[in-house]
């Protein structure tokens, strides 16, 4: 059984509650929310739990997934290299540990690099499209009028990078040529997307495959040690990013 919470602490509790109900061995998560009492309900009650994508840190519980605040660290870093000081960051959900780690890894990469972090350039996208569309096309009205403008904006997940590209055609802006753009996930079919955007390509073949294997593992009664296995993504170098070096 597939099953969606949309981001929601409340339908994520009911959808869990149900697959219970229903006597499912095991379930693999990517959860709403640090809920970890709630987890460890399901785990006493005999349910095996694999964490994907999202770590909550629980040490009896495997996890499959990337290192979110190294590779949004590296996204950034990226991004200051090419000369850029001014960085927009359009966030997920508050409560998503993927939404804390990615923030973490770039006001770390700014503070490194001696650059200061300012809320003001956070601009909230929950991890869909039309809010990252929406709040994006706030944003970057008032930044054309900026003395200090953002040059670059770092998008948290690549279903909010759609959004935001929306928003920067409409305000008849170019990439990178006006504003440049990275994304935390690659987007679909990005081989004939023009510009290339520029991203943390996340491997999702070695996911897909370790989260099965980690499954199996935890539905076997003489493992009694699961490891957890952090999936290493790479940096797609795209042309949406302008050199503000040259």
């Amino acid at each position: 059984m597939v099953c969606n919470t949309d981001e929601s602490e409340e339908k994520e509790k009911r959808i869990l509650s149900t697959l219970q109900d229903k006597d499912v061995d095991a379930i693999v998560i990517s959860p709403a929310a640090k809920n970890i009492e709630l987890l460890r309900q399901l785990t006493d009650a005999g349910t095996r739990i694999v964490l994907i994508d999202r770590n909550m840190g629980i040490l009896d519980i495997p996890f499959v997934g990337s290192d979110n605040f190294s590779e949004s660290k590296i996204l950034t870093e990226y991004l200051i290299q090419q000369g850029h000081q001014k960085i927009m960051f359009v966030s997920g959900t508050d409560k998503a540990i993927t939404a804390q780690d990615r923030l973490f890894g770039y006001k770390a990469a700014l503070e490194e690099n001696n650059l200061q972090f300012d809320e003001k350039n956070v601009v909230k996208g929950y991890y869909k499209q039309e809010d990252a569309y929406k709040n994006t096309y706030t944003f970057l009205t008032n930044n054309l009028k900026s003395d200090e403008p953002c040059t670059a904006i770092f998008s948290s997940n690549n279903l909010m990078t759609i959004g935001i590209i929306q928003a920067i055609h409409e305000l008849n802006l170019r990439i990178p040529q006006d504003i440049s753009l990275v994304s935390f996930g690659q987007l679909d079919s990005q081989e004939i997307i023009e510009p290339k955007v520029t991203c943390i390509k996340q491997n999702i073949e070695q996911l897909a495959k370790s989260t099965l294997e980690k499954t199996i593992e935890a539905l076997d009664d003489n493992k009694s040690n699961i490891d957890s296995n952090i999936i290493r993504d790479s940096l797609e170098i795209g042309t949406s990013v302008k050199n503000l070096n040259k």
